[in-house]
């Protein structure tokens, strides 16, 4: 029974966001919907991250900019267990 506990109490991998700098186009449908995670840069007018790491409550609002960036170049990934671990552990 406490099995399923500690289970549950491991982290799920999280979501990351990555802007293509070289696909945006300075739209801004992504700051207007989510400026929790995108905001606009001073010098290249482009968008950018406040962070890589999309958290939990800010999903839906990073996957419909996403969805609605007319240039395809927000990019959300998931990080493989492997991956996860790597970052946890450091490089070596």
């Amino acid at each position: 029974m406490n099995e399923s506990h500690h289970h549950e109490a491991i982290a799920p991998n999280r979501l990351r966001v990555q802007v293509d700098q070289s696909r945006c186009k300075t739209d801004g449908s992504c700051v207007r919907i989510a400026p929790e995670l995108f905001y606009f840069t001073a010098f290249a007018k482009k968008a950018a991250l406040r962070t890589p790491e999309i958290p939990l409550d800010m999903v839906d609002k990073c996957l419909e900019a996403t969805r609605k960036c007319p240039y395809n170049a927000i990019i959300v990934t998931q990080p493989s267990r492997d991956d996860a671990a790597q970052d946890s552990s450091g490089s070596e």
